[in-house]
């Protein structure tokens, strides 16, 4: 699929034990490169159900760096007394 092109396709709730299942058709799940063993990651924003694959733990420390990272600048400072 090219970037910015829109895939489409009506689809129906169903029972599944206590739960109800979204079936999401092959070409769908192919196109993501999702399969049977995919983690995912769902949220809700403005009454939309977004589905995103789960980033596994090497892709989230790929990700950091200086700039991301958040560390608090307290624990950079040098020690003022007997704190260790």
């Amino acid at each position: 699929m090219i970037q910015g092109e829109s895939m489409t396709s009506e689809v129906k709730l169903n029972k599944w034990g206590n739960s109800l299942a979204l079936r999401i058709p092959s070409s769908f799940l192919e196109n993501l490169g999702f399969n049977q063993d995919s983690k995912l990651k769902l949220s809700i924003q403005d009454e939309r159900l977004i589905i995103e694959k789960q980033k596994d733990l090497k892709q989230i420390c790929k990700a950091m760096n200086k700039r991301n990272l958040n560390i608090d600048s307290v624990w950079e400072n040098d020690t003022i007394g007997k704190e260790w």
